[in-house]
């Protein structure tokens, strides 16, 4: 089963590549790589029984990660699906062993390219031009209105289950739209101009957010920690050259409080990992790729020392 196949599943559109779920009728959301990466472990098993060691391996390979990593990926499934751990659906959890994927999958079938007949080859120049013009314009707008529809990107479901985050992108940047699950709280946003990366992670307890505000131009990484009850950000800095977060951490115009920072860098297996304190014993760990900041994860003192 190839990654860059599309899949059908109960009315549902996989399309891996572009780590995107659609549904005529619920919508559609674009995954976290890592999440899709667990979906796609879960239907090549075929039916067959994933234990959490081996996807986690599958997904994370030489990362060290706790269950609460994939546990929150196997949640944010079954939030999109509409799926339930007592009657399962899509998703079986199979007690002291892992996860089985249990509705019907079927590939789509790619669509085939037709030759054009010799009449479509007459086409005069002058009508190709209008067609192209025509074309053009639909192609703007149809890109004007996708930039400003409510497609929710990377939708991450809070370790507790009772709150979602997602990206919706405007004309002026990014909206990180923060809800609980049974809609019974008010909403909340926080604006992001157009950072380099999507990435996000909650906190264990499910209060708090972790994003990245990373803009390509700074010489600096931006990782801001949203609290939900308080409704305030803290800010954090660090420079993107080795060597010099002392001295190019805050930028000179920065003007926003910031608490300190503890900045630890370290490597595993070529991937970098900033492991930087909220709190006394809270922490959360900013993973690059590339140079770019691709997901965080929070860890407490004993999930460190263990």
């Amino acid at each position: 089963m190839s990654n860059n196949n599309n899949f059908r599943v109960e009315g549902w559109l996989i399309e891996p590549e572009l780590l995107s779920i659609t549904h005529p009728n619920k919508g559609k959301y674009t995954l976290q790589s890592k999440v899709m990466q667990v979906l796609l472990a879960l239907l090549k098993a075929e039916n067959q029984v994933v234990s959490k060691q081996s996807l986690m391996d599958q997904v994370w390979q030489d990362l060290v990660i706790t269950e609460n990593s994939l546990n929150q990926a196997i949640s944010e499934l079954r939030k999109i699906f509409g799926d339930s751990r007592k009657t399962p659906l899509f998703i079986e959890t199979i007690p002291t062993k892992g996860y089985r994927f249990v509705a019907k999958v079927e590939p789509t079938s790619d669509t085939l390219t037709k030759k054009p007949s010799n009449h479509q080859l007459s086409v005069t120049l002058f009508s190709k031009i209008i067609i192209g013009v025509a074309l053009s314009l639909f192609v703007l707008l149809a890109l004007n209105w996708y930039k400003q529809s409510d497609e929710k990107l990377n939708l991450a479901v809070a370790p507790n289950g009772q709150s979602i985050a997602y990206f919706i992108e405007q004309s002026n940047g990014f909206y990180m739209h923060i809800k609980s699950t049974d809609e019974t709280s008010v909403p909340q946003t926080v604006f992001i101009k157009r950072p380099e990366t999507l990435a996000m992670g909650w906190s264990s307890d499910s209060s708090k957010i972790v994003y990245n505000a990373t803009l390509s131009e700074d010489t600096y990484f931006s990782m801001n920690v949203f609290d939900l009850s308080s409704g305030k950000t803290k800010y954090y800095k660090a420079a993107k050259i080795k060597g010099r977060h002392k001295q190019d951490s805050l930028p000179e115009n920065f003007n926003k409080p910031t608490g300190d920072v503890v900045h630890e860098e370290f490597n595993i297996d070529g991937q970098v990992v900033d492991r930087i304190e909220y709190s006394k014993g809270e922490y959360f760990s900013a993973y690059f790729v590339d140079g770019k900041i691709t997901s965080f994860s929070w860890q407490s003192i004993s999930d460190i020392e263990n």
